[in-house]
């Protein structure tokens, strides 16, 4: 049973890796870069989660925002504020294949 569900895990893995590599933006289950604020990187200079309330759909993503300020601004522009390689690992994207990121690993 154990080997079963080992597998079961596996398989579900394997399929979120390929369907996020087949979009554009890297989306994960709480949406477009782990559902932090992308216009936060800028105004506050560090990773800031988004709250549910304040949400944009913009290049078939779920965006997240901390404030209605920050989705304003990013609805105005979002190429100013989304993230290079649609938020996959730059390391993965220069190798060649798009990998899953972490949004506390940045720069701008």
């Amino acid at each position: 049973m154990k080997s079963f569900l080992g597998l079961v895990i596996l398989l579900c893995v394997i399929q979120l890796n390929i369907a996020a590599q087949a979009s554009a933006v890297f989306i994960a289950p709480e949406g477009a870069i782990h559902g932090y604020d992308p216009v936060a990187y800028f105004t506050e200079g560090k990773a800031v989660k988004g709250d549910k309330q304040f949400t944009y759909q913009w290049n078939n993503a779920t965006w997240y925002f901390s404030s209605q300020r920050t989705l304003d601004s990013f609805a105005v522009s979002p190429e100013k504020y989304a993230p290079q390689f649609g938020g996959y690992c730059a390391y993965g994207m220069a190798d060649g294949h798009k990998a899953p990121t972490e949004p506390d690993a940045w720069t701008i």
